[in-house]
């Protein structure tokens, strides 16, 4: 390469000069002169060139070499840092992959039973239906709100707890009344697409600003006389029951397995290594510990004795239970929505 360079210098500067005998302005003789007197000055310049190129190459080289040896040393950190930090870990990703397959199982089998009540439920107001036969069934009003209550406290399933959840769900379903529903308004101005609506933040608001959840409603309470919600429930319980009896049974098992969890958490504050490192080990830990909780709380401690009370508003209690159940049941749904965020 740097003899090409010198190459190119010498063969302009020989160009140059024949351009000047061409032009006249210089002779051949001049230049011969020129040449005798300048040759050695420019074989001077020619080596002070060729030095230059090769101290620069020198230093790149070097450069180049400095920066491979730390690229390499670097890499040689990470990766030891990498076995270390894997090492460590082992025995929490262990922890975590075992707890997280027993607690599928348990999840699996609630909500088998929570979907089997759901259906039978579904089938209960059928039976009560006044207008039987019509459109649409009231199973599948009943089905449809509990979906949207489901998709509406969505976000809610990956960080708050099941109590809130639970507190919240109860409040707000036991408050629907059938002699003062929100009204669906079907006749909005068409002025209206241009007005920008509010952003719903609770999962209440976006259940209030449903029209399908109230039109549901309505029509379950239409085809469902008051005298007769006391013997609905009744029947509805009964199926409760299996979700609840099911629920109990292993609650002691997800207090193990949140206690092995939080005696993890409290060794790993003590070690160098802390779970958090490893962004996809930490991230597992806490969703399985936060899921294993709210799991835990989706029950209904209140309907605790009611079996032989006379209820009125049953309707409303079927339709929170079916809710927590719906919510159990896709476990493997939460926070489907944050996906797309």
């Amino acid at each position: 390469m740097k003899a090409i360079a010198i190459f190119i210098v010498v063969f302009v500067i020989v160009i140059f000069m024949l351009l000047l005998i061409f032009l006249g302005i210089m002779t051949f003789d001049e230049m011969r002169e020129f040449m005798k007197i300048e040759f050695s000055e420019l074989i001077a310049f020619f080596s002070l060139v060729v030095a230059f190129i090769a101290y620069t190459h020198s230093v790149e080289s070097a450069k180049s070499n400095s920066r491979q040896v730390q690229r390499i040393a670097d890499n040689q950190l990470q990766l030891s840092e990498n076995i270390a930090l894997s090492e460590a870990g082992q025995k929490y990703v262990l922890l975590v992959s075992e707890i997280s397959y027993k607690f599928e199982k348990i999840a699996n089998d609630v909500g088998g039973q929570a979907r089997e009540a759901i259906q039978k439920i579904g089938e209960v107001f059928d039976k009560y239906d006044m207008k039987e036969m019509s459109s649409p069934y009231l199973r599948h009003a009943y089905h449809h709100n509990i979906q949207i209550v489901r998709e509406c406290f969505d976000n809610e399933m990956t960080y708050q707890t099941g109590m809130y959840i639970t507190a919240n769900l109860r409040f707000f379903i036991m408050d629907i009344n059938r002699h003062v529903l929100t009204p669906v308004d079907d006749n909005k101005s068409w002025f209206s697409f241009f007005i920008r609506s509010k952003k719903l933040q609770s999962p209440e608001d976006k259940i209030n600003h449903t029209k399908e959840f109230w039109r549901n409603i309505k029509t379950i309470y239409e085809r469902i006389p008051l005298t007769k919600e006391a013997d609905l429930f009744s029947e509805v319980f009964e199926h409760i029951q299996g979700y609840i009896e099911e629920h109990e049974k292993i609650s002691d098992k997800l207090d193990v397995f949140l206690e092995q969890l939080k005696n993890a958490r409290n060794e790993n504050s003590l070690e160098l290594f802390k779970i958090h490192n490893t962004p996809y080990l930490g991230k597992n830990f806490d969703k399985i510990e936060g899921d294993i909780g709210r799991f835990k709380e989706l029950y209904f401690p209140e309907f605790y004795g009611i079996k032989d009370v006379h209820v009125s508003d049953g309707i409303v209690k079927s339709l929170y239970a079916g809710s927590i159940m719906y919510i159990a049941s896709q476990r493997f749904r939460w926070g489907e929505s944050r996906k797309y965020i």
